[in-house]
């Protein structure tokens, strides 16, 4: 169902109609769709891995705000700098991080606002089942803790 908007850009793409003929489209974007399919679920689990340690969460949250050294960042979060360096490189490899040299120091900034929105949206979405817990059913909220 997340992916329901890719099933109908893939049947208009590959032409998919009625009859004899559309039956055997049918089936071919029937598997077309699958690939697809595959694919992307396979995109976003990496994104979702990649984004899913509470240290990079806070490097996102902190370079929000705009561009930071790596001192700049040791200073807000509470962690050593050969942690938030191997954070970091992991970040830019993945392109959700840019980087800079300015002198000794390295800048980064977040270079993939997709990313940063899809954090905020989660984050945001976390902070309103807080504050309404007692309120909220179970079935609209995006995790239930016991």
């Amino acid at each position: 169902l997340l992916l329901a908007p890719v099933a109908v850009w893939l049947g208009w793409k590959s032409g998919i109609r009625q009859g004899a003929v559309g039956n055997v489209a049918l089936g071919i974007g029937m598997l077309m769709l699958a690939v697809v399919i595959r694919y992307m679920a396979g995109l976003a689990a990496e994104l979702f891995t990649l984004l899913g340690t509470p240290m990079r969460l806070r490097i996102l949250n902190a370079l929000c705000e705009g561009e930071q050294s790596v001192s700049q960042m040791l200073e807000r979060i509470s962690t050593t700098q050969p942690n938030l360096s191997q954070h970091l490189a992991v970040m830019y490899r993945s392109g959700i991080l840019a980087k800079r040299k300015e002198g000794t120091q390295v800048i980064y900034r977040v270079q993939s606002e997709k990313a940063l929105t899809l954090c905020r949206s989660v984050c945001a979405q976390i902070a309103i089942e807080m504050d309404d817990a007692p309120l909220m059913p179970v079935s609209e909220r995006l995790l239930v803790r016991a």
